[in-house]
């Protein structure tokens, strides 16, 4: 059977990112330029939104501890759960812009195994108050003032990870040895949209190893190749200068993730931390022809059980509280040669939140 161990991934927070059917931008016509985007991104955030209203009126299929317990042979999935959350991001920045916004933060999550691996969905819904502007705001000719302009900036950020394991699928035990206590094959990928200046509209994949290791809860360290495609629109508002690109094809690069999960039953309530930490290596020149540096992120939180403590329902409804950390934010140098330093690189943000396990 599957080993279970799964993470709470982080969420898109504002990667750099892409989405095709956004109209481009033009220097001469930003504001009414952008509608077309805006237009896009309403009706990616109303499909998104009807997703989680669909997953509300499913009914809950039973307990996921007696799911994860139950043999492989009782159904396809060893294991499933589907849950909705809202949280609030306190100060995430975005680069080139100086001062940190607020972020609500909704999300569709979906996490299963079967006898062979593993799947994980996380689909999120940002919305920026007005310090983080959507465009033209924040593009050239459009400084953001300190107390925020027009509307916030809306994004759909969608993640897609799954994992094979080579003891399943080779029917082995080859694979367990010392700490480890399986390998898997791991792949998957991002995308996103997002209607500020910089138009992001991210697609990525990336495919390599995963180790899981013998610790209580669960500790999921992997090693992956990483390949990115983005979308500028600051540069294509400045009208394409010699030396840029509006459509940013990415260096091949490499990228290492790790996911834990730790019960704390000496606390003698139903809590638990978990968290995530990826590195990507630098990804050659962005779409402003500048080289990328390496980027960090650790995303931490801490998960009360509060259905199982205050009515000895578990796995139904958590409070969380957690820290995200991101250094060199989408691989920007915060001190580039020969240009002024990009504000925005570093974010350092607390968050709060709830989730409901739909089923």
């Amino acid at each position: 059977m599957v080993a279970i161990r799964f993470a709470q991934k982080s969420r898109g927070d504002n990667s750099r990112n892409p989405d095709s059917a956004t109209a481009p931008a033009t220097a001469s016509d930003p504001v009414g330029e952008f509608d077309g985007q805006r237009g896009c991104l309403v009706r990616l955030y109303a499909v998104a939104l009807a997703s989680v209203a669909a997953a509300l009126v499913v009914p809950r299929a039973g307990a996921r501890a007696e799911a994860a317990a139950a043999p492989a042979g009782s159904g396809f999935f060893v294991y499933s759960d589907t849950s909705v959350s809202y949280s609030f991001n306190f100060t995430t920045t975005e680069p080139n812009l100086l001062f940190p916004a607020t972020k609500n933060v909704f999300t569709l999550n979906h996490v299963d195994a079967w006898k062979y691996g593993t799947n994980y969905v996380n689909l999120d819904i940002l919305k920026s108050d007005n310090k983080d502007p959507e465009a033209p705001w924040g593009g050239p000719g459009y400084p953001v003032p300190w107390y925020g302009i027009s509307d916030g900036a809306l994004e759909v950020y969608g993640l897609y990870r799954g994992s094979l394991s080579l003891n399943q699928m080779f029917n082995t035990v080859a694979f367990t040895f010392g700490p480890v206590s399986d390998v898997s094959l791991y792949f998957g990928g991002d995308f996103n949209s997002k209607n500020n200046a910089m138009a992001p509209r991210k697609r990525d994949i990336l495919v390599g190893i995963q180790a899981a290791l013998k610790v209580p809860g669960y500790l999921n360290v992997s090693a992956s190749f990483y390949k990115e495609w983005n979308h500028n629109g600051i540069v294509e508002m400045q009208g394409t200068p010699p030396g840029t690109s509006v459509y940013v094809d990415y260096a091949a690069s490499a990228t290492f993730e790790a996911e834990y999960m730790q019960p704390l039953t000496f606390t003698g309530i139903p809590l638990k931390v978990s968290g995530n930490t990826s590195v990507v290596l630098p990804k050659g020149t962005d779409g402003f022809g500048r080289d990328t540096i390496s980027e960090f992120k650790t995303d931490n939180r801490l998960t009360l059980d509060f259905g199982r403590l205050i009515a000895d329902k578990a796995n139904v409804f958590d409070v969380f509280v957690g820290y995200r950390f991101w250094l060199n934010k989408f691989g920007d140098n915060p001190y580039p040669p020969h240009v002024p330093p990009v504000a925005g690189t570093l974010e350092s943000t607390f968050y709060v939140g709830v989730t409901w396990h739909v089923f």
